[in-house]
């Protein structure tokens, strides 16, 4: 086992050659990992004394962002060094970090209820910090193409901004999205921007216009608990939904009716994602002693043993090549999977 982080790794991340990784961790440290050689490269690109609660890397993997506590930092993704920050507007947790589709402009999400737009090359500010809910501000998003940021929160509602001026998207988004009885948990673009898909704590999931904020037919509906991860299909067609229940449910985009019976993960499932040919499921939870799953999607049937390694999986993230899986768990580990043969590659980290 590789030592690197004291704590909990929050958030891990593949660069674009699907040789290395990024991982987030409680020891306020964001690390690169060599995978093939399963080492650490250099010093922590970032040393912070505050918890790391998110990484990102730019359209083009030359620039890391990551967020500790307050602060949010832009890193060269080489070399790690400190390109921006750490800047301090923010007066609580940075939850979130993304870059826009062109990677000029970086999106923060925070505690404090705000949203902040930079600009990469200069950091400054495109648009200062504006109160964007009455709650935490649990995740951001850039439409596919990064003329408006999505932002999801706490207080039950999403909303859609203007890039370039922080303003509510008009006409339909003066008002925000309400339709959720809970907190948001997780709220993406569809692959041509024409829909905007959340998920809640109050178990359902919505479909919204993008340019009216009028719902899409129904919620879908069953799950008995919140949901806490999605992801759509490279197709765009189906959708995948990750819940408390121990359930993974797959989804029609169009109908929004429930697709075969409902996959028995056990235990609570934190993670879902598609591979990248959308033929396969990954998820991850609290389930059987925190092994990662592999689902075909037609037949909704597991494939072979779960690949074991942790205690409680956090999240998963699949490499752009799609011949690697990075799990993060609660015991500050991180595991990195051959999706053919479901054999471990190397040792975990921790």
């Amino acid at each position: 086992m590789l030592s690197g982080h004291g704590s909990n790794i929050r958030s891990t991340v593949f660069l674009r050659d699907g040789k290395r990784a990024l991982s987030a961790s409680w020891d306020g440290s964001v690390r690169m990992w060599d995978i093939e050689n399963r080492c650490a490269l250099g010093e922590p690109i970032i040393q912070h004394n505050s918890y790391m609660l998110s990484v990102a890397v730019s359209p083009d993997a030359k620039l890391i962002a990551s967020s500790g506590g307050t602060h949010t930092f832009i890193s060269d993704a080489e070399d790690g060094q400190l390109i921006m920050g750490p800047t301090l507007v923010h007066k609580s947790w940075v939850n979130w970090v993304c870059f826009s589709p062109d990677g000029k402009a970086l999106a923060t999400g925070s505690d404090d209820r705000t949203v902040a737009i930079w600009n990469v090359e200069t950091g400054r500010a495109l648009v200062p910090p504006f109160q964007a809910h009455f709650a935490q501000v649990r995740c951001v998003s850039f439409s596919p193409d990064g003329q408006r940021l999505l932002t999801a929160s706490n207080d039950n509602t999403i909303r859609v901004w203007e890039v370039n001026t922080g303003r509510p998207f008009e006409p339909g988004f003066t008002q925000p999205i309400v339709g959720h009885t809970n907190g948001i948990t997780c709220a993406i673009w569809s692959h041509r921007g024409e829909q905007i898909i959340s998920s809640s704590m109050d178990g359902t999931i919505g479909f919204w216009d993008s340019t009216t904020g009028e719902q899409i037919g129904d919620f879908c509906r069953g799950h008995t608990a919140p949901i806490w991860s999605i992801d759509l299909a490279p197709s765009g067609e189906y959708l995948s939904s990750a819940s408390f229940d121990g359930t993974i449910r797959l989804w029609n985009i169009t109908t929004h009716a429930q697709i075969g019976p409902p996959v028995e993960h056990g235990d609570e499932v934190y993670s879902t994602a598609f591979s990248p040919d959308g033929l396969s499921i990954i998820s991850g939870g609290h389930a059987a002693e925190g092994g990662v799953f592999l689902w075909d999607v037609r037949s909704l049937v597991q494939v072979g043993e779960p690949w074991r390694g942790h205690i409680s999986i956090n999240s998963l993230a699949l490499s752009p090549d799609g011949t690697r899986i990075a799990s993060a768990s609660k015991e500050s580990t991180a595991h990195f999977w051959d999706t053919d043969s479901g054999d471990p590659v190397g040792e975990p980290l921790e």
